[in-house]
């Protein structure tokens, strides 16, 4: 059997990042910050969404853009390839 690791933030860490967006820490820094931290790529763009306020398409574009997250987001690549056929071929049957 298999451990889920939980995918919570804790409070002083989405702090962190609410200081920084108010003393106009650029947001790239606040994700390699988070990346440092060792959080995951799930947890980062949610950090990144509830710190800076903004969107979670926003959130998600930023985080998934960083230079420190470029090899996960190219492994998945072909994971939201295959869902999002999945999910076409049963939506438009």
């Amino acid at each position: 059997m298999f451990k889920i690791q939980s995918q919570a933030i804790p409070e002083n860490i989405i702090g962190q990042i609410r200081e920084d967006s108010s003393a106009g820490v650029p947001m790239e820094k606040s994700i390699r910050k988070l990346y440092d931290m060792g959080l995951t790529i799930t947890q980062s763009i949610k950090a990144i969404r509830t710190g800076c306020g903004i969107s979670l398409r926003e959130a998600k574009e930023h985080v998934s853009n960083h230079p420190v997250w470029a090899a996960v987001t190219v492994a998945a690549g072909p994971l939201h390839e295959d869902l999002d056929a999945d999910i076409r071929s049963v939506v438009y049957k």
